[in-house]
């Protein structure tokens, strides 16, 4: 025998000719809903459940109560999916406080309420952002490349120079906060004339390794071939092949490049 639900909900007195508001027949169904899902999701029995439908306000579909989601901080339902799709948008959005889908609830749904329902992926950078929020700004330490830029904490008292990022492993200055200057102290680093130069330096850099460029081993300036033979005579006479950067010798031959 299923499970017996009851509910009071509030009818018009004959004698009143003031009709209900409809958002009390709202709140109503609302009600109702919640109380049949709550009784539901006790059930052992699948076959007690198979009957019955919830209708999620915001895809606006009516579902099983086991696809269905409602957080222990308030009384709103609403499917997996619409959830999922809630978080994931609040994340992508730099959202780390993410609130449940009613405009008029400010319950903060939490990661691990909807790991089960939540992409991995979704899930991790949500957990990070939570984390790197917590943490106070002079703990924080990034790292500097461009492709890499990954989040670490300095739980020590003292303050950190010369650090290995956790992640790509290159070694970069966590006070000047760029890659690794080991020939010059953070002081003089710092002063504006330098730091223009390292600038400038990095942008080459970077301009070089979009145009796949080669870097002389003997001067270390950088060369552009534009078509023919991989020998390359450098402006500092120094012969090398440009496809892998060894130096060039008549026997080079069948290079594939660098691997």
């Amino acid at each position: 025998m299923g499970q017996q639900l009851s509910c009071i909900i509030p009818h018009a007195n004959d004698e009143d000719d003031n009709p209900i508001p409809d958002f009390i027949y709202e709140d109503d169904e609302l009600q109702l809903q919640e109380a049949i899902l709550s009784s539901l999701v006790h059930s052992n029995s699948a076959g007690e459940t198979s009957g019955y439908r919830i209708l999620c306000r915001v895809c606006t579909e009516e579902k099983a109560p086991e696809h269905m989601f409602r957080h222990k901080g308030c009384s709103h339902v609403f499917c997996q999916d619409c959830i999922s799709k809630h978080v994931e948008a609040k994340v992508d959005e730099n959202i780390i406080k993410v609130t449940c889908p009613d405009l008029t609830c400010l319950t903060e749904l939490e990661p691990e309420i909807c790991k089960s329902i939540i992409p991995s992926k979704v899930f991790d950078r949500w957990g990070n952002a939570l984390c790197e929020a917590a943490v106070q700004e002079e703990q924080k330490i990034f790292c500097p490349y461009k492709d890499c830029l990954a989040f670490m904490l300095n739980d020590g008292e003292d303050p950190i120079r010369e650090a290995e990022c956790l992640s790509c492993r290159r070694l970069f200055c966590a006070q000047c906060k760029v890659p690794w200057h080991s020939e010059m102290e953070c002081r003089d680093f710092q002063r504006p004339e330098t730091r223009k130069r390292e600038r400038e330096d990095m942008a080459l850099i970077e301009l070089a390794k979009n145009q796949n460029w080669m870097k002389c081993p003997n001067c270390k300036f950088f060369v552009e071939r534009t078509e023919g033979c991989p020998h390359i005579l450098c402006r500092c006479k120094f012969e090398f092949c440009y496809r892998c950067g060894s130096t060039w010798s008549p026997s080079h031959t069948g290079c594939q490049g660098i691997s």
